[in-house]
């Protein structure tokens, strides 16, 4: 850190690549201020396409940071650049949710959802914020398409995330439906 920040003084036009190295170095020894202001200085200068990468260590600064409307406006550009990148769609809608933006959360989610219909994890995460959003009958549906159609298993876990969304939307017929199938399930007695 010390060679190449005496480096990056001297040099008149450093290349953005040192600047990346010098900020990959501040993130190593945990500095994350100074990564930031290195890879935007980066940015700024950079004339061709921006390597995800740089984005990728400007996200992680921000996060350990804790600066989360930062962070989303760099998730939300690694979307741009790949839309089929799941882990950068899950990341906006954490820290959307760390901002108290459950309703954005959602949104992305549900986005995300229709980019990737098939993935059980997305499914479950979509039906809990809907849930968590007092819109249980939203939850119950996706669910219970999901199950019926295949992506989503029927588990003692879905199933009981399934009926709680009926009980929960006041769905009684259809929650005791969904109960019979997990008491064959669980001869716990729950």
């Amino acid at each position: 850190v010390n060679v190449l920040s005496a480096w990056l003084k001297a040099e008149p036009s450093p290349p953005n690549s040192a600047r990346i190295l010098l900020a990959s170095a501040y993130y190593q020894i945990e500095q994350y201020k100074p990564v930031v202001s290195q890879v935007n200085t980066a940015i700024r200068n950079e004339k061709k396409r921006i390597p995800e990468d740089w984005y990728r260590l400007l996200l992680a600064a921000h996060i350990e940071l804790k600066q989360y409307k930062s962070a989303s406006a760099v998730a939300e550009k690694l979307i741009v650049l790949r839309p089929d990148e799941d882990l950068y769609w899950s990341q906006l809608a954490s820290l959307y949710a760390q901002q108290n933006k459950q309703t954005s959360a959602l949104a992305v989610q549900v986005l995300a959802q229709h980019l990737k219909q098939d993935d059980p994890k997305v499914i479950v995460r979509i039906a809990d914020l809907y849930r968590y959003l007092a819109i249980p009958y939203k939850s119950a549906t996706l669910l219970q398409s999901a199950i019926d159609n295949g992506p989503l298993k029927s588990t003692k876990r879905n199933l009981t995330r399934l009926a709680d969304s009926w009980l929960a939307a006041r769905e009684r017929p259809k929650a005791a439906v969904i109960l019979k199938r997990l008491a064959k399930l669980d001869d716990s007695g729950k």
